[in-house]
């Protein structure tokens, strides 16, 4: 199929105008540099190497995906330190241990007590985890006691059960 128009180009495809992307991306990273904040893109709808190698450009290369299949592709692409940006569940920690084992620090993030017991389960068994828990539900009022309390109700929680 020879395409000659934008109309015939398979679906989905990436198309980008090269400067536009270079001057958004220098913007971001000027910005984030003067306000002392780490880069961490989130490759989600780029999906490319080539763009995340861009982004991450002059800073450490920490890049976020939202799925294990981002994650691998990327790291095939040398990426080495991955937030899967997504709640993990249960079932994906074997996929995220192999990661782990090729050398990818692949970090995942939960705030869910019967996963985080599910990830300490996994480690005991020999295999590491780099996770980021949130511990309080997200709210908008610092003073609320019910946000409060469910933030230390989870956190003593999660304490006890990983002595177990």
């Amino acid at each position: 199929m020879t395409i000659q128009t934008i109309d015939d180009l398979p679906t989905p495809a990436l198309i980008l105008d090269r400067a536009i992307l270079s001057r958004n991306l220098k913007r971001m990273s000027d910005r984030l540099r003067s306000a002392g904040v780490m880069l961490r893109p989130h490759l989600k709808t780029a999906k490319s190497v080539q763009v995340g190698r861009m982004a991450v450009e002059g800073h450490d290369g920490r890049i976020t995906v939202s799925t294990l299949a981002e994650a691998r592709y990327f790291a095939k692409g040398g990426f080495k330190d991955i937030l899967y940006g997504v709640g993990v569940v249960p079932s994906k920690l074997a996929a995220v241990s192999e990661l782990r084992r090729q050398g990818i620090n692949l970090r995942v993030v939960t705030d869910n007590l019967g996963v985080a017991q599910a990830i300490a389960d996994a480690a005991r068994n020999g295999d590491t985890f780099s996770v980021l828990i949130e511990a309080a539900p997200a709210c908008p009022f610092p003073s609320c006691r019910a946000c409060s309390t469910s933030r230390v109700s989870f956190t003593r929680r999660l304490a006890s059960s990983s002595r177990a």
